[in-house]
């Protein structure tokens, strides 16, 4: 197990109504990491839901637009990146999260038109940078093809998607340097992007990944279905279906819409003394997407257009912390 798994695995509660998987509780304190604007850039916060105290981790002098971060395994070192435009180069810089202190990293090769598509680290703390590019789509004998880096890859006859070739460098003695390369596809739901990496899966996940837009397991319970189907009578199992984002004392219900995938909304119930409730003040439109990570006895929400974050506590229920443009928000691994 990795480090930063380790930081995620605790003790299973049961869901309420059977048939539902356990969620997973967590051994630390809960923490809202997050990005908000600060003058003409801003600063990377650490937001302590039960003392309602905020903490300046460090300053960037470019706003929040496609920020996100990512903690090295030991927790002691964290890489912020600026998505800055394909026209622009990203701003990649690595915090040292004890005394706020950055370390500008160099860019990794990227071919004009290419992009980085995550900023992260390996198991042993090493950056790791994982790109893509779209070169020429040519044609021979064999059919279509790719060269990239002096080899061929060969693109599949009627490939869904836009196809393209996946590197992944690591930052090393100054320097970056390729590990692995692989053909793969975006653009359609079924595109795996950089993912296709083998590395891919093995790296700590960023700030985009610590919250999901799907959540927790369907709620199969007949009785919680029910007290559900009563407090939101309008919405149809064809339509979608009743998840359970939050457990143990204080259970929170959210409705995800059916489509290619299951994708959650804004629309959520919290089991209260008084029944089934819509926390106040959320301020995300029920009908939108949104995204969502539990880390109890709290609740983090983001409407999935970055308009609205915010932070439940799910004992109330009640807002403990909400803005209008904070980014990158997620719980502090």
């Amino acid at each position: 197990m990795r480090h930063w798994q380790r930081a995620f695995v605790a003790l299973g509660i049961a869901l309420v109504g059977a048939g539902s998987s356990p969620a997973i509780a967590h051994p630390h304190a809960p923490v809202l990491s997050l990005l908000e604007p600060a003058g003409s850039g801003c600063r990377w916060v650490r937001f302590d839901p039960a003392t309602r105290v905020s903490r300046t981790i460090a300053t960037f002098a470019h706003d929040t637009d496609g920020a996100t971060m990512v903690w090295s395994p030991k927790g002691d070192r964290a890489i912020v990146w600026f998505k800055t435009g394909t026209d622009t180069p990203a701003v990649v810089t690595e915090v040292t999260i004890a005394d706020g202190k950055q370390q500008p990293l160099p860019l990794p090769p990227i071919p004009k038109g290419g992009s980085i598509s995550r900023m992260t680290f390996d198991d042993t703390g090493t950056p790791i940078a994982l790109t893509m590019h779209e070169p020429p789509l040519q044609h021979d004998k064999k059919g279509d093809f790719m060269r990239d880096l002096g080899h061929r890859y060969a693109v599949p006859a009627g490939q869904d998607g836009i196809p393209g070739i996946a590197h992944a460098y690591a930052f090393r003695s100054g320097h970056w340097i390729l590990l692995q390369s692989t053909y793969t596809t975006t653009g359609w739901d079924y595109g795996q992007d950089v993912d296709a990496l083998p590395i891919a899966a093995k790296l700590a996940p960023d700030s985009t990944q610590l919250i999901q837009y799907h959540i927790g397991s369907e709620v199969q319970n007949h009785a919680t279905l029910a007290r559900l189907h009563a407090f939101a009578p309008t919405l149809s199992s064809d339509d979608g279906e009743w998840h359970q984002a939050a457990d143990g004392a204080h259970p929170a219900f959210v409705w995800e819409e059916s489509g290619e995938f299951l994708e959650s909304t804004g629309r959520l119930a919290v089991l209260s003394p008084s029944g089934l409730k819509a926390p106040q003040g959320v301020g995300i439109d029920p009908t939108s997407q949104a995204s969502y990570a539990v880390r109890e006895p709290y609740l983090l929400v983001a409407a999935a257009d970055g308009s609205r974050t915010c932070l439940l506590d799910l004992r109330g229920p009640s807002v403990v912390y909400a803005s209008n443009n904070a980014v990158a928000a997620c719980f502090w691994p």
